[in-house]
């Protein structure tokens, strides 16, 4: 009986100190790029409109505005919390490489971007999990 009143004694300080760190208001960033990347695409679809982006590449205009917000969120997040936050950057970098080599013309180069970067993050996860091992 005690240990499990320690334990949540313990989860009840954990949740106090997140509160006073500020954490406890949440992370309004998503809010924001969910509501830029609408911003976004009714921007893309009109310059498609009016012809000013290609439309048959339009899609390639999106991925890649879509690959700066997610880059600019990861970079956001990140200055907060002090912690690396990879995953919205390196998604928002894909999305940014795959959307500009197709509006350069260069199609028959991000599907080997893509292997490269998905080893890459296999290896990351392996090695991570050496460095910090399960108790």
């Amino acid at each position: 009986m005690q240990k499990r009143e320690k334990g949540e004694k313990g989860e009840k300080r954990e949740k106090e100190e997140k509160g006073e760190k500020g954490e406890k208001g949440g992370d309004r960033s998503g809010a924001v790029v969910g509501g830029s990347i609408l911003v976004w695409l009714g921007i893309s679809l009109y310059l498609s409109q009016i012809n000013m982006i290609p439309g048959a590449d339009w899609w390639a205009y999106f991925l890649s505005g879509l690959g700066v917000l997610l880059i600019l969120q990861g970079i956001i997040r990140r200055t907060r919390s002090g912690r690396p936050l990879t995953g919205s950057i390196l998604g928002g970098a894909i999305l940014l490489v795959i959307g500009l080599t197709s509006i350069l013309g260069v199609r028959d180069f991000w599907p080997f971007i893509l292997v490269v970067i998905g080893v890459a993050v296999i290896y990351s996860g392996i090695t991570a999990r050496r460095r910090s091992p399960r108790p």
